[in-house]
């Protein structure tokens, strides 16, 4: 088995990334004014898009990797679910990122899994 340069391993990696991405903002670009707003196909894409987004954060919240790995699975859904409450009612993506961020980050550095077991509990 041959040997490879992590390095090079990782810098292909990221190039490869930032041509599949460039690929379809170009692509995007190129096709924007061909597609009708409410068409089925415009439907289509919105759909795949906010899936794979959704997918995406799915996948940070239940299986995260790196420091991530390390916070309670609890803090993060409450910080999920607050953020999401707070999105519904203000109407504001920043205010409920920012809100959602903050609460994470306050249940991480303050509470322990017990104690906020022990808060639901009564």
């Amino acid at each position: 088995m041959a040997e490879f340069d992590l390095n090079l391993v990782a810098w292909g990696a990221v190039i490869s990334g930032i041509i599949a991405t460039a690929f379809w903002r170009v692509l995007g670009v190129l096709l924007y004014h061909k597609i009708a707003q409410n068409s089925p196909l415009m439907q289509l894409i919105n759909m795949l898009a906010y899936s794979l987004v959704g997918a995406v954060m799915m996948l940070l919240m239940i299986n995260p990797s790196g420091i991530l790995a390390t916070t309670q699975m609890s803090h993060r859904i409450i910080g999920l679910i607050i953020g999401i409450v707070v999105l519904f009612v203000t109407k504001k993506l920043p205010i409920a990122i920012i809100i959602a961020i903050g609460t994470f980050g306050i249940l991480s550095t303050f509470f322990d899994n017990t104690s906020l077991m022990l808060a639901f509990i009564r």
